[in-house]
């Protein structure tokens, strides 16, 4: 029997509050507005409720989800759903998904468009428009996760035949009424929105929407918009940091171009060029550790830098090495000893002339492309302009070494890390290279290794840690200082 759930009961703000399904920056707004749920209440469902804004239970609802396609189901939709707002019908089976397209536009809705959810809607990772069978076929063959793409799939999508065969499809529409602005509404030259990227952690604060270009082979363009509102400043920051390079670099390849921050729906929207390139994932790094890491260590090679200057002197100590490590102190379960250590060995780097280098912050899968044996970079949110050397650069090792450790927790990945950039480590020739092209001393890479572990974990956010174990980046933190100090 489809039952209407009530449509919401708490008003989700804060950086705590729950994140609205990546879906909704499809909506006019990119909001939720109150949500009202036809037929059982999915994963998905529940999730967009907990996330929506309060509504009174005599009100029409902004967005109506719908996971009950029976067209009596259809029908109760439509008359719950207010002028301007959306439906959007979960989980749509094969057998019906044509007939309830047609009477979604019988009834008056507009924009009726299919979505096809890579590996499902509860998580998805890439949701693909399904109308446009070369941009279906574009975005699976680009975008899509190359350890669940599959040639077959490819092909379905190229065929048109996706529609039919596609397991996890929903369909969306809009209810004629005030025109309201999309946040994504197109990246670029008013090019429509063929898939959105989602993060695949909870706390990431974008959603990407990605165009191609037409013609099967390349994505177009690509635009970034805040998932929550109190996380559009970072859009406006991530923008100013890649305009920063493009001044400082007088054009730098390696990362995205024609960055511009668009307002669209009140919203800050980053709006640039897509980067080409084949993702250097972890497959890829397994068939070539060393080569990928020579590609990387000339790609930060090329980034801007300064003259060396004092951190205590020029903001760089406080900013990136006392701050981050006050935080850390402040951690439940860090140990005070550890931290005690950790305060000595960042002392050393603190009145040593460093050099100022422009840093990305988060060298590693999905951010990293290679194409024709050149590195470029996405994602800038994590971009400091005034950084410090080896940041870069030890992030990536700990990627690449994480990529070829096939089993063991965090301290044995720690300790690799550690191994790898160690006199005879596998790492440390072109770690040598890349220090002597910054006029660097090489006692200072222990020291400048804990740095880059402590403001990464710094960063971390607390509850993600898990039943007192040793998280990632507080086993790559430790294993810095053990190693900096002798210890290990």
């Amino acid at each position: 029997m489809t039952a209407i759930e009530p449509r919401v009961r708490r008003d989700a703000t804060g950086p705590d509050a729950p994140v609205p399904p990546d879906w909704a920056a499809l909506l006019p707004g990119g909001r939720l507005g109150s949500v009202a749920v036809v037929g059982p209440v999915t994963r998905s469902a529940h999730r967009a409720q907990q996330a929506s804004s309060t509504a009174r239970p005599d009100q029409l609802a902004d967005t109506v989800i719908v996971t009950d396609d029976r067209a009596s189901a259809l029908r109760t939709a439509m008359a719950l759903v207010r002028p301007g707002g959306a439906i959007r019908v979960e989980r749509s089976r094969r057998r019906r998904r044509a007939r309830t397209r047609w009477l979604l536009r019988q009834r008056g809705l507009i924009d009726v468009t299919t979505w096809w959810a890579r590996p499902d809607i509860d998580h998805p990772r890439c949701l693909i428009r399904l109308e446009d069978r070369v941009a279906a076929a574009t975005v699976v063959r680009t975008v899509a996760d190359r350890r669940r793409r599959t040639p077959l799939e490819v092909a379905v999508a190229w065929s048109g035949v996706a529609d039919l065969l596609a397991r996890e499809v929903s369909i969306m529409a809009m209810a004629p009424g005030p025109c309201t602005e999309r946040a994504l509404a197109g990246p670029a030259d008013g090019r429509r929105i063929d898939a959105l990227v989602t993060p695949g952690y909870r706390r990431s604060r974008a959603v990407i929407g990605i165009a191609t270009d037409g013609t099967g082979r390349r994505l177009h363009s690509v635009a970034k918009v805040a998932r929550r509102p109190e996380d559009d400043g970072h859009v406006a920051a991530e923008a100013a940091v890649l305009e920063d390079l493009e001044r400082r670099a007088g054009g730098f390849a390696g990362a995205p171009q024609e960055a511009r921050v668009d307002r669209r729906a009140g919203r800050s929207v980053l709006v640039e060029r897509a980067v080409p390139g084949e993702p250097l994932d972890r497959r890829a790094v397994r068939r070539d550790p060393v080569g990928a890491l020579v590609v990387g260590r000339r790609w930060i090679d090329g980034l801007p830098r300064h003259e060396a200057t004092v951190p205590a002197e020029d903001g760089r100590a406080e900013a990136l090495l006392r701050g981050p490590l006050t935080a850390v102190a402040a951690r439940p379960g860090i140990r005070a000893a550890t931290v005690e250590v950790a305060s000595e060995v960042l002392g050393r780097i603190e009145r040593v002339p460093l050099p100022v280098v422009f840093e990305h912050g988060d060298l590693g899968h999905p951010n990293l492309l290679v194409e024709d044996g050149t590195l470029a970079a996405v994602d800038w949110e994590r971009a400091r302009p005034d950084g410090l050397p080896l940041h870069d650069l030890v992030f990536l090792v700990a990627y690449l070494t994480e990529s070829l450790e096939r089993s063991g927790g965090a301290e044995q990945l720690g300790r690799a890390v550690v191994r790898a950039l160690r006199p005879h480590g596998w790492a440390r020739p072109e770690l040598d290279v890349h220090v002597e092209r910054l006029a660097l001393d090489r006692s200072l890479i222990p020291a400048l290794q804990v740095a880059c572990w402590t403001r990464h974990l710094a960063a971390r956010p607390v509850d993600m840690s898990t039943d007192g174990a040793p998280s990632r980046e507080e086993a790559l933190w430790m294993a810095a200082v053990d190693a900096a100090v002798g210890r290990w």
